[in-house]
């Protein structure tokens, strides 16, 4: 006997509702194991389809240089504070500054990553993971570096809002009228931009967005001509830059007061340059090589400029304390406006951070470091997304890094322990590319060009790496600490998945296909959904989770008219979605496997809808109907949808090593903060069945246990 009431029981004759009008959701079918069509998938073009144009120039201004751009404001202050301020400036040392600036610039932003990165692409997409992605196959130890950078670059995206809107803001000190601010004041104003920019992430920032590149382009132009007078004054200083040796005997020379230390204040000035490579597939590979030159070329004017205003005002007692050169080499007059386009061009600096952070995150979770996190995706821009644990996480420690360290001063020093982590371990992971994936490239070639960049950018960026930690004190703590605490979450989570990978006992779907059949047509069981669904993040095809024929057969059976056990897979490309789906048990039971690009939204409900029609169209699926329609999104030809959750859990009993049991323990208790695939999906509010099963890696036998008498009990069978 069926149970009454069933709005989902097909043989109703009750008047379906009309159609709701919904949004169309697209998504391709691909082959499966079995039967099945083979669509095309819908894939972005990436960084090497976006042309080069001047809409495409001006929105790689906007994505890609704001954190270069940004940096002469707080590179020339940071070298001068470690060296004493303006007093014992001399020609040498201006020339040595500038030579090290330059060669940095040539070396580091402009061979290294724009003439070698920008061509190791996946699809389109730069970063580290994105270049990991390539190349673990090759080299599995390259997950250490690869995480290492990962936890390096999210740290980075703490410093930079930190950094570029404090600098920018302390300019207005050297506004004689406003001279009076002090430290307090200039950090609170601070504050104020930077939980407004973290404030304006949900919406989106397709709006505001489009006016980026115009304002980077006018501000590309406005550092350039601020530096020029004072260039063409001093010549010669650029010239003697062009000379290395310049740059090498400062830094070996009596005058760099601050030694081997001075390199992680040069450093400062290619800030940007990792997330050059990271926004390739926002900005497109063309513009930004079309771009760079303009950039770099307004770079060298300006710190030119700023190097010539620094031997001009060489021991002036007006200038004591830190000084801010490319605020102060302007007119007065100027720099109100000066400083309002600085923090402009902060916000947008910071904006391409949290940005590749969001990106990085998605990235992190598509091979398994991280958990799935709720992702929003504010604007009608494909790709642009918002992911609020991240944002308020970060938004938290920029507020908590400008609060301890006050200035940004105090902060450069945990800005540039990050940076350098994260180009050691670009390097090491571009050595690996060219060495084995770079196409084109006799054998010579690959072990030679791998060297090279072993070697040659992998010691150079070790250097700054070890000038930088030589500041450990001085703010580094603080950069480790952050990476310390994001490693620990991608350790424990890949560790946790791969425990849990190991207990996993899967069953042959072919062993209960009539065990099921039955159920689904048993009218005497109380029907729990027309469609009952079963995530799980199994691959195969012909088997699944133990746990799933448990959680339908065990105590009250779940009768469904078709059951389907649904894997959400994320690429390693940014873009496409389709599917697979394979029948069983004459089509009561759908094993179907949905792969997503890691920057596509996870929308498993009108995707599995539009999974359903097509599999009635084909005949796949048995007929269903909904003698309710309409009232969650639902159709009148396919019946109503549940979803079953199976959540494992450890117990006493399971059979798991210490080590192994504390890194379970760890991603329980990240999943617990970060929530579940019913939160992920957005299936928390579809009445969604939630089980937990001990995690165990085999089944213990019965326990022996020997029964005993109580005082005077007679136990019948025995004397």
């Amino acid at each position: 006997m069926s149970a009454s009431g069933d709005s989902t029981q097909p043989r109703s004759k009750a008047k379906a509702k009309s159609k709701p009008k919904t949004k169309t959701t697209r998504i391709s079918r691909i082959v499966g194991a079995g039967r099945g069509r083979r669509g095309g998938t819908r894939v972005a073009p990436g960084g090497r389809g976006i042309p080069l144009n001047v809409g495409t120039a001006l929105v790689a201004l906007g994505i890609v240089y704001g954190d270069l751009l940004t940096s002469p404001v707080y590179t020339l202050p940071a070298v001068l504070a470690g060296q004493g301020g303006l007093a014992a400036v001399t020609t040498d040392f201006v020339v040595g500054v500038l030579s090290l600036v330059f060669w940095t610039l040539m070396l580091i932003a402009t061979l290294k990553y724009v003439l070698i990165a920008l061509r190791a692409d996946n699809k389109g997409e730069g970063g580290i993971l994105a270049l990991y992605v390539l190349v673990r196959r090759h080299w599995k130890w390259l997950i250490a570096p690869a995480m290492i950078g990962a936890a390096a670059f999210l740290a980075d995206g703490v410093f930079t809002p930190a950094v570029s809107i404090t600098s920018a803001m302390e300019g207005l000190r050297t506004i004689p009228a406003l001279a009076w601010l002090d430290t307090h004041t200039v950090m609170v104003m601070s504050l104020v931009v930077i939980v407004l920019l973290f404030l304006l992430q949900r919406n989106g920032t397709t709006s505001i967005g489009r006016l980026f590149g115009p304002v980077m382009l006018v501000w590309c132009l406005f550092i350039a001509g601020a530096g020029l007078p004072h260039a063409m004054r001093h010549p010669e200083l650029f010239l003697g830059a062009l000379n290395p040796w310049n740059g090498i005997s400062f830094l070996l020379s009596s005058q760099n007061h601050a030694g081997f230390a001075v390199l992680g204040s040069v450093f400062l000035c290619v800030t940007g340059a990792e997330a050059l490579y990271s926004d390739i597939g926002h900005a497109g590979i063309k513009p930004i090589h079309a771009t760079f030159p303009i950039v770099v070329v307004c770079l060298l004017v300006c710190y030119t400029g700023e190097s010539a205003w620094i031997l001009d005002h060489a021991g002036d007692p007006a200038f004591t304390g830190n000084v801010s050169p490319f605020f102060q080499m302007m007119p007065e007059q100027l720099r109100g406006f000066a400083v309002v386009f600085a923090v402009a061009a902060g916000v947008i600096a910071s904006q391409a951070l949290i940005t590749g952070a969001f990106t990085m995150v998605k990235e992190a979770t598509s091979v398994n470091w991280m958990p799935h996190l709720k992702v929003l995706y504010p604007s009608v821009t494909k790709g642009q997304l918002y992911i609020p644990a991240v944002n308020w996480t970060l938004c938290g420690l920029t507020i908590i890094a400008v609060l301890m360290f006050k200035d940004s001063h105090h902060m450069e020093g945990a800005y540039g322990l990050a940076l350098s982590v994260a180009m050691v371990t670009t390097s090491i992971q571009l050595a690996a590319y060219i060495l084995h994936v770079w196409p084109g490239l006799h054998d010579w070639q690959r072990r030679f060009g791998a060297a090279a960049m072993l070697v040659g950018f992998g010691a150079l960026d070790t250097a700054f790496m070890v000038s930088c930690l030589m500041k450990f004190l001085n703010g580094g703590w603080f950069s480790v600490m952050v990476c310390a605490a994001v490693l620990a979450v991608m350790i424990s989570w890949e560790e946790g998945t791969r425990v849990e990978r190991k207990a996993r006992r899967r069953v042959k779907i072919a062993g209960f296909e009539d065990e099921l059949i039955r159920l689904s047509t048993d009218d005497d069981v109380p029907l729990t959904a027309g469609n009952l669904v079963f995530l799980t993040p199994d691959m195969t095809t012909d088997r699944v989770d133990g746990d799933i024929p448990r959680s339908i057969f065990a105590g009250n059976p779940k009768r469904a008219y078709a059951y389907w056990v649904v894997t959400v897979l994320i690429s390693d490309h940014p873009y496409g979605e389709e599917w697979s789906a394979q029948p069983y048990a004459q089509g009561h039971l759908i094993r179907v496997r949905i792969r997503l690009g890691y920057k596509e939204p996870q929308r498993v409900r009108p995707m599995l809808r539009v999974i359903m029609r097509e599999l009635l169209r084909t005949g796949e699926l048995p007929p269903q109907r909904n003698a309710y329609p309409g009232w969650n999104g639902e159709t009148a030809d396919i019946a109503a949808t549940r979803y079953v959750f199976i959540k494992k859990s450890l117990v006493p009993e399971s059979d798991i090593k210490d080590l192994e049991r504390f890194a379970i323990r760890l991603k329980y208790a990240i999943r617990s903060v970060a929530g579940n695939p019913l939160a992920w999906y957005g299936l928390a509010f579809d009445r969604p069945i939630v089980e937990i099963v001990p995690l165990r890696t085999k089944e213990y036998p019965e326990p022996k246990v020997k029964r005993v008498r109580f005082r005077g009990q007679v136990i019948p069978g025995r004397g």
